[in-house]
């Protein structure tokens, strides 16, 4: 049996006034207008978020080889909002029992199929107030999975097969009435298969692979919108990380990897007006580990991006945000 509870608690200047926006600007010949907003000394709004979230899950073994899960969360969430320094704050309380159940069974000892159902809630209520002056709730959300998981080559590697459906309610959604407000009518539906594996085939390489295909929709929302994939989610998307670390001789300890991660095209927004194109990036991995007396010193050096590959990683609001260029981290950790 596990229970716990947690608390998060903050306070968010919002901001406001006036503020003068940047006009757009040429990628290829930019001319910079010099303009920068402006913004006013005392803040306009606050935003004041309370959650207290009480949990429990308990996992029962029957049989031998079945095992079944439990559990759910009971969540308080408040949020009290001003719209600007001198108005009273309101607020809007939200309350939700989530629940979650599985189940696993073992024909074999190196096979297990499993099946899981979960709710989940958004807790902290969504920014801002529709046409009328409502405030807005939280996000909800519900899942169903299922799939296998298994041990491969004397529990050396691990691979796990998932198919899952999820559904999320209550998003914020265009007004029809006035685009410049937002009704809480949203629904998008997300279902798909995703495949693991990871291990040491032998002592002295590391695998870990992935592959996605994810097929969501726009269930209920703006008229232009309804009916068209989600923004920024591939359809297909995969990866493959390698490391090798020589066991013998005098390049002992010595690690070398790389990794490709590739994604295929995606929409840019909602509304599909533009898309992102796939891509593919290469990583790499260069590391040596020395022990001196009890004490091992790693020395790594991490390279992403290493081809400089330009891409796109996803939208924000209606900018597309590019992935950063050639990247190299360096670290030293030693270990006593």
């Amino acid at each position: 049996m596990l229970t716990g509870l947690d608390y998060y608690d903050t306070e968010t200047v919002l901001g406001g006034g006036a503020i003068v926006p940047y006009a757009n600007i040429d990628l290829f010949e930019p001319v910079y207008s010099g303009v920068r907003p402006v913004f006013p000394a005392v803040p306009d709004a606050t935003r004041r978020q309370d959650w207290f979230g009480l949990y429990f899950q308990d996992q029962i073994d029957l049989l031998g080889n079945l095992h079944v899960l439990g559990g759910g969360r009971y969540d308080w969430a408040s949020t009290e909002e001003s719209q600007s320094a001198t108005d009273a704050a309101e607020g809007v309380d939200d309350r939700a029992f989530s629940p979650r159940v599985g189940l696993v069974y073992q024909p074999t000892s190196w096979l297990g199929l499993y099946g899981s159902y979960s709710e989940s809630f958004g807790a902290f209520a969504q920014l801002g107030r529709s046409r009328t002056g409502e405030a807005f709730g939280p996000e909800t959300a519900t899942q169903y999975e299922a799939g296998l998981k298994a041990d491969l080559l004397d529990g050396s590697l691990t691979a796990t097969l998932a198919f899952y459906h999820l559904t999320k309610q209550d998003v914020l959604t265009p007004d029809p009435v006035d685009p410049d407000f937002a009704v809480q009518i949203g629904a998008a539906r997300s279902r798909g298969i995703e495949l693991d594996v990871s291990g040491a085939p032998t002592p002295a390489l590391d695998l870990i692979a992935s592959f996605a295909y994810t097929d969501t929709e726009i269930t209920n929302g703006d008229v232009d919108e309804q009916g068209n994939p989600l923004a920024a989610v591939p359809e297909w998307s995969g990866s493959l990380w390698a490391v090798h670390t020589h066991q013998e001789g005098p390049l002992r300890g010595l690690r070398l990897g790389a990794g490709i991660f590739a994604a295929d095209a995606r929409p840019g927004d909602n509304a599909g007006t533009f898309e992102l194109p796939g891509y593919v990036r290469v990583d790499l991995l260069a590391g040596y580990e020395w022990n001196i007396g009890r004490t091992k010193l790693t020395a790594q050096l991490n390279v992403e991006n290493a081809l400089d590959q330009e891409y796109f990683k996803g939208p924000i609001l209606i900018s597309a945000v590019p992935g950063a260029p050639r990247t190299l981290l360096g670290s030293i950790r030693i270990e006593f």
